[in-house]
């Protein structure tokens, strides 16, 4: 188990609508968590995907409730996961990464 700290949250278009959204940081890089799962038996959430947010135009905020913004509008295919192949679009997410945090510290 990775108890990373939150990093923040992202402003993300998705094409329709604004998405406040957790940021973490894993393997030396920022990333963008769309979407949550809860085990239970574990006692700890794991992201669902991870998409890089290092690899976006991106602008960071000192003076916002939200520490970055993403400039341009990120799928909502990418975001749900339901995209074949995101890397084709210039996204790079990681499916299932191995990392969690306990249920009760959790970024939100």
């Amino acid at each position: 188990m990775t108890n990373g700290p939150d990093f923040g949250t992202v402003i993300v278009n998705d094409e329709h609508r604004l998405q406040q959204l957790v940021v973490v940081h894993w393997r030396d890089r920022l990333w963008i968590v769309p979407e949550w799962i809860d085990d239970a038996e574990q006692a700890v959430k794991k992201p669902a995907r991870l998409i890089c947010l290092d690899s976006l135009h991106y602008r960071e905020h000192r003076d916002r409730p939200f520490r970055y913004s993403v400039v341009a509008p990120i799928p909502s295919t990418v975001l749900d996961g339901t995209h074949p192949a995101p890397q084709f679009l210039g996204f790079d997410v990681v499916e299932a990464p191995d990392i969690s945090w306990p249920l009760q510290g959790r970024p939100d």
